[in-house]
Order: C-alpha cells, then structure tokens, then sequence
C-alpha cells in the first residue's frame, strides 16, 4: 500500500512549480493527470466530502490506478475500488473524515 503525504504549504507551492513543468508530484503521475483523475470521483458539494462514485463500466487497470493516486494524493488515503454486476464503484472516507479539517 502506498503512502500519502498530506498537503502542506510547502507541498502545494511545489504543485505550482510542477504545473509548470509537468514533472511527475505522486506516483508517477503529474499533477494534471491527478487533477483529472480526481474530477472524476470528487463530491459535487466539495472536494473534502466523502467519495462515492458508480462507473456503468469496468475500469481499466490504468484508469483505476490513476483515480487511486489522485484519491490519496488529495484525501490522505486511498479509496476502495470494486468491481460490481453494474461496473466499478469507488469509495472513500474524504478530506473531512481522513484528515479531520
């Protein structure tokens, strides 16, 4: 299991540099991909909300290892990803519960 580092200042300063330059922030990947990855399971009323997210599709292994890097870069822990009759479903604590703020 990977570890997550929880966002610092000094962490997001280094985020703006790496926008910059595309270079990879965590595991591998740039903060870009992690942002995109992220939008695609992030609560609608906030990013720190628990996360609850139904695909009508089977995930691929790129795709499921993406989202999971962006969960626990941006929440502090990685989420659970199942494989459903319906397709994937993805959850997590959230920001809120994992974090405490």
């Amino acid at each position: 299991m990977p570890s997550f580092k929880l966002m610092t200042p000094e962490r997001l300063k280094g985020l703006a540099t790496a926008r910059s330059n595309d270079s990879p922030v965590h595991l591998g990947f740039t903060a870009p991909k992690l942002a995109l990855a992220f939008s695609r399971v992030e609560s609608y009323g906030s990013w720190k909300n628990p996360i609850d997210k139904q695909f009508d599709r089977v995930l691929t292994r790129a795709e499921k290892s993406a989202i999971s890097a962006a969960v626990g870069f941006y929440t502090g822990e990685a989420p659970t990803i199942l494989w459903e009759a319906e397709g994937t479903r993805v959850v997590g604590r959230g920001y809120y519960a994992v974090i405490g703020a």
